[in-house]
């Protein structure tokens, strides 16, 4: 019953197309990939982080902008799943500062949003 809820909260379908584009990425190998989850709501986290852990992958997670920043260049992970509305600092321009972080500017990062308004999601 929790999980109905917590998937509920997230939204099944961005549940469900985090899945399929995260473990799609990324064939089967010896060392589980790393996906870096940032988002502010911690239901949210635990679902993705549950979804994501049973595929194998590793899972490291980010509850704003700032700790984002700091976890990806400490544990340089092979993917980004970024919510965009966050407090303090957005996911837009946590985007932007990681992609000027030589390192992690081949990155791929991957915006969560339930922004439905065009301007927003062409930034």
């Amino acid at each position: 019953m929790l999980r109905s809820r917590q998937q509920q909260a997230l939204g099944g379908e961005r549940l469900i197309a985090c899945k399929r584009i995260v473990v799609n990425a990324f064939p089967p190998a010896d060392t589980p990939s790393t996906v870096l989850i940032v988002d502010d709501s911690p239901i949210n986290l635990a679902v993705m982080m549950e979804c994501l852990e049973t595929q194998g992958l590793r899972v490291v997670i980010a509850g704003g902008g700032e700790e984002a920043l700091h976890q990806a260049e400490f544990m340089r992970p092979d993917i980004i799943l970024l919510d965009v509305i966050m407090p303090k600092i957005d996911g837009f321009e946590v985007c932007r500062r990681l992609k000027r972080i030589s390192e992690l500017r081949e990155t791929p990062v991957i915006f969560l949003t339930a922004l439905k308004d065009s301007e927003d999601k062409i930034r």
